[in-house]
């Protein structure tokens, strides 16, 4: 049997799930609106079928929840950060939110 859901019901549905598991809400949404959208464009194996995937990863603390970047080297042209084991999709977000802005 199908069940069929409006995307926005969804994103809720997914974002409350990864607050209860922690997350702030900022990356919550960035979560559940990237899960859902793959969904929406047939990519479902990189949507929300992978929330009960990342849940289980932050209950076993195989990934964390609200981590903050490390950076490791900064030499100028070249920065290597640590995301210590949060949300790839996060850390990618505050990357591109520091050269955006200027910095790192």
């Amino acid at each position: 049997m199908t069940t069929r859901l409006e995307s926005t019901k969804l994103r809720h549905l997914v974002r409350d799930i990864y607050i209860t598991l922690g997350l702030g809400s900022t990356d919550a949404d960035l979560l559940a609106d990237t899960l859902v959208c793959a969904d929406l464009w047939g990519h479902s194996s990189h949507g929300v079928l992978r929330t009960s995937w990342y849940g289980e990863r932050l209950r076993t603390g195989a990934m964390r929840a609200n981590t903050k970047l490390e950076v490791i080297t900064d030499t100028g042209p070249l920065l290597a950060l640590d995301g210590q084991d949060g949300i790839g999709l996060s850390a990618m977000m505050d990357i591109l939110s520091g050269i955006l802005s200027g910095g790192a």
